[in-house]
């Protein structure tokens, strides 16, 4: 039998041991759940912040964990010797005391040991310090403008089949999805750039930090033009028509300027393939261009207006969030929006987790 490294390394990741390691650790990421043992398709978990024990479905296709169908279990004590001694005691003459006492001692060592044991194991590998998304419970009901929106509905569909990499609470209702890689994570969407980036053309604050930039660049300072171009990376979806197109429109009306065109155009293309940011920037884009997922990418786009929304919801969801580490996750999804609207492509990453955070 022949078998590839790459298929046997997956045969190793994936067995029974290294399977149960990874759902066990996925799972005691949440807020609430710890796992205290699983089976071929079960797993029986608690809950550590009500006490309850719940038995679920699970299965696993090779990238996504699912765990549904939570089942409460009752636990109900087995039949104590304990309480059947002192019911002979006072029954019968026929037992003592020590009868009792050794009763006693046995019925302490059976009762639910090994779920003690179970419950202990658990938390002793539960992080202490993992987030309270259960502060986020119930706030969908408050964002309804923003569920509304076909985005949201797209990307709520989409986190069915690729969900985020992490576990963030079980409601004990509702199925939990995460990806063991999440290949969103990076997957960024340029679409609608181009004509951004038109507009920026048109737009007077910008053909005055343009033109600023472009004076500075005559003079052989170029970091003025960097972060510009860096702030708006819109720019770099244009071809290299589009982009002497673009410069001239926004330098037209200094004369100044206009006769240094040419040598601008040189500068800033000079600056755009010396820069390895923008250079890996301007390559994405190229890449979506030809990209044939062209569909799925249209669903999964973001405009300005749907990035306005999901702040406005977000601001909504913090009102009501005391969680320092929920509060820190909140800003830092709001500064990747507003990275991702400033250069007009939509970061799928960073939308996933806001609609799965505003779904709660």
């Amino acid at each position: 039998m022949e078998i590839t490294s790459s298929k046997l390394s997956n045969y190793i990741l994936f067995s029974n041991k290294n399977l149960e390691k990874c759902v066990r650790s996925l799972i005691n990421e949440s807020s609430n759940a710890v796992l205290l043992e699983s089976y071929n398709d079960k797993l029986l978990l608690a809950d550590h912040n009500s006490g309850a024990i719940y038995l679920a479905d699970y299965k696993f296709d090779g990238k996504v964990l699912t765990v549904e169908n939570y089942e409460q279990v009752d636990v109900v004590n087995d039949k104590s010797n304990l309480k059947e001694a002192i019911e002979n005691y006072f029954d019968s003459d026929g037992y003592d005391v020590a009868s009792i006492v050794e009763a006693y001692e046995e019925d302490s060592e059976a009762e639910n040991t090994d779920l003690r044991e179970s419950i202990v194991e658990a938390l002793a590998s539960k992080k202490q310090d993992v987030a309270d998304y259960s502060q986020l419970e119930g706030i969908n009901e408050e964002i309804g403008e923003v569920k509304d929106m076909q985005f949201f509905k797209n990307y709520t569909e989409y986190l069915t089949e690729s969900p985020t990499s992490s576990i963030k609470y079980f409601n004990w209702v509702d199925p939990v999805r995460v990806s063991i890689i999440d290949e969103d994570a990076s997957n960024i969407i340029v679409s609608g750039s181009k004509d951004k980036a038109k507009k920026l053309a048109k737009d007077k604050e910008f053909k005055d930090m343009f033109a600023n930039a472009a004076r500075e660049l005559m003079e052989g300072n170029s970091l003025e033009m960097e972060e510009l171009l860096e702030d708006n990376s819109a720019i770099l979806a244009l071809d290299n028509v589009e982009m002497k197109e673009f410069i001239g429109m926004s330098i037209v009306g200094d004369k100044e300027l206009m006769e240094s065109r040419k040598e601008i155009i040189d500068a800033v293309s000079g600056i755009i393939s010396e820069n390895e940011n923008l250079q890996e920037m301007k390559m994405l884009f190229e890449e979506d261009a030809e990209d044939d997922s062209a569909e799925e990418n249209k669903e999964l786009a973001t405009s300005d207006k749907d990035i306005d929304a999901l702040k406005k919801a977000l601001d909504k969801a913090e009102e009501n969030i005391s969680d320092e580490a929920i509060i820190s996750k909140i800003n830092s999804l709001k500064d990747a929006l507003d990275s991702s609207k400033d250069s007009g492509s939509t970061d799928v990453g960073t939308v996933k987790e806001c609609v799965e955070l505003l779904s709660f």
